[in-house]
Order: structure tokens, then sequence, then C-alpha cells
């Protein structure tokens, strides 16, 4: 960067908020940010990830922040959209939908495997709409590949999936995204850190806790499940006994969010799959 330029950035905070800054060297601050040094307010929401950058001249800098600042949220997401700088630190593959698809395929045969597959995909793309919509189809990737392995090495879950992505080639990002939602389940040490890796686990079980409750109602359906029968059914240990409501209370936590509104937000997500899943 010429010295006489200064990046203005806005950075995606843990609890998904968006933050707007200044500096001559973005990735020195970015550091900061996450270190807990970078300001109070990005301190209490880590971590944090950049998400857009522009270079201007230092005398237009705290010009071009405050404009930035006015945007509402839905203009700042599409600046972040149009600017593209979250194709920079993908270094590896990202496969389509599409392909993801077909990997998924050949690895599970299992209608309910695909299923649950296709349902949280569909649910991690209904939040990135208001969360990150820049990065909408990677959202749905990584739900619909998280249990890639399972079928096939349910003892060397997560980990073997990490494996076959890497002889793919695919990108880091997308390989700790995926592997983060076996967390404190699986013995995998790679922990969720970004927004989307927490909804990722937060929802997983979640959605299968919710699924079965539905299947309880004469409609068979999430189309008129509340939040109540749902939360009635997580204080009954032998309900569904196999989806964790630990893991689900800790994605609660991680998301900085209440189980109730967690269960309400998912119920909304697996209801936009109407039509598209028998659901």
């Amino acid at each position: 960067m010429n010295e006489k330029e200064i990046c203005v950035y806005i950075l995606r905070c843990g609890d998904g908020s968006l933050y707007t800054g200044w500096t001559n060297d973005v990735e020195k601050r970015v550091k900061a940010h996450n270190a807990g040094t970078g300001s109070k307010y990005t301190a209490a929401r880590r971590p944090v990830e950049l998400v857009y950058r522009e270079h201007v001249s230092r005398q237009a800098a705290q010009k071009r922040e405050y404009e930035i600042k006015q945007l509402t949220r839905a203009q700042k997401f599409e600046l972040i959209k149009n600017h593209k700088v979250s194709e920079e630190y993908f270094m590896g593959t990202i496969p389509t939908l599409e392909q993801a698809e077909t990997l998924l395929k050949q690895y599970n045969k299992e209608e309910f495997h695909l299923r649950h597959a296709k349902i949280v995909s569909g649910v991690m793309r209904y939040f990135a709409k208001e969360h990150d919509p820049e990065n909408e189809e990677f959202w749905a990737v990584v739900g619909l590949l998280h249990d890639l392995d399972f079928e096939l090495y349910p003892d060397e879950h997560c980990f073997k999936t990490s494996e076959i992505m890497r002889d793919l080639g695919y990108d880091e990002k997308l390989i700790h995204a995926v592997a983060s939602h076996g967390y404190n389940c699986t013995g995998i040490d790679a922990a969720p850190e970004h927004y989307m890796e927490k909804v990722l686990y937060a929802t997983d079980e979640l959605t299968g806790l919710i699924g079965a409750a539905a299947l309880m109602r004469p409609s068979r359906s999430v189309v008129d499940i509340e939040v109540k029968s749902v939360m009635k059914k997580f204080k009954t240990p032998a309900f569904a006994a196999g989806c964790s409501r630990e893991v689900i209370m800790q994605g609660a936590e991680m998301l900085c969010t209440t189980l109730e509104d967690l269960i309400g937000n998912t119920i909304l997500a697996m209801r936009s799959l109407i039509g598209t899943i028998e659901i």
C-alpha cells in the first residue's frame, strides 16, 4: 500500500454485527481486533473477519468511514457483496452447491442422511440471508457437507471429512467450518470461531429435534409447530435422545441468544424449505 493511502474496512464480528474503521495496515489491524486490542466494541465480539476494504487517501479516510457508518445494515451488505473481498481469502477450491451434492451422494446412500444434509443446508442458507448474504452459497455448501463421512465412517466422523476434502484440494476455510460442528463431540479440536460455524453448531442437532417433534403433530410438519412444543420435548431427555441438548445449549450461548429464540428462528428456517423438502 502506498504510504499516503489508507484502508477503510468493515469487519464482521462474532455476533454477526458489522464494525467499520480505517488504518494504514489492515492485516495488522485485524490481528489487533482479534487479540482484543483493536477496540472495545470488537473485543467483546470476537472473533472478527475482514469482509470489506477500500483504499482512500489519508485526507479522505475519516469522511469515508463516516459515510459507511451512516449506511443501513442492508446497504453495507450490498457494498460488501459488490466488493467481493471474501474471494481474497479462499485459497483452495470451494465447490458449487451442485458439486457438493454430487460429493455428498458419493459417500451417502441412505435417504435419512441425504435429507438431513439438505435440511441443514437450507437452514444455513436461511441464516446467511440475514447475517452474511454475500456468502450465502458457501453457508449452504457447509451445511450440505457437514456430515459427509458419517454414513461410511461414523467412528472417524469429521476427521475423515477433513481428509477427503484436503485430498480434493478444498479450501481450509471450508474444512474448518465443516469440522467445527464436531467440537466437544468427536474429539476434533476445531472449535467454532466464525458466526457461520456457530450457526451450524447450534442448528445441526436442533433441526433433528424440531423434525422429530413435528412428526408428533397431526400435520406431521413444521408448518404449525410452536416454540413451546419444542421446548417441552427439549426438556424430555428420552425424546429424540440422539439430539444432544448440551450441544444445542452451547450453540445458543455461542450465538449470544436464548434457547427460545434459537428454536424460533430455526423453525422459521425449516419452514422456508416447505415445498422443496418434505418437512
